[in-house]
């Protein structure tokens, strides 16, 4: 399996794209400031806070794990 493919499997590609991300973050900002109130609002961004928190914790760990792996495997094909 290639790198690019155990990147693919592990990790949320949704959250790859600081333009896709960006653009999510404005719609659900646009979403609470013209549909709900204040109290609404805020409890919203606190959830996707929590979301994109548990997200990039995820991603994080596949990445040290996929980084661990690449390690592993450079060290026997040099033994």
């Amino acid at each position: 399996m290639s790198i690019l493919d155990e990147l693919a499997e592990h990790f949320d590609t949704r959250t790859g794209s600081k333009e896709q991300y960006g653009r999510a973050l404005a719609e659900l900002n646009a979403f609470c400031e013209q549909e709900l109130n204040h109290e609404q609002a805020e409890k919203l961004n606190d959830i996707a806070g929590d979301l994109i928190n548990a997200v990039a914790m995820v991603n994080s760990r596949a990445g040290m794990k996929l980084g661990a792996k690449i390690v592993a495997g450079l060290l026997v094909d040099e033994s």
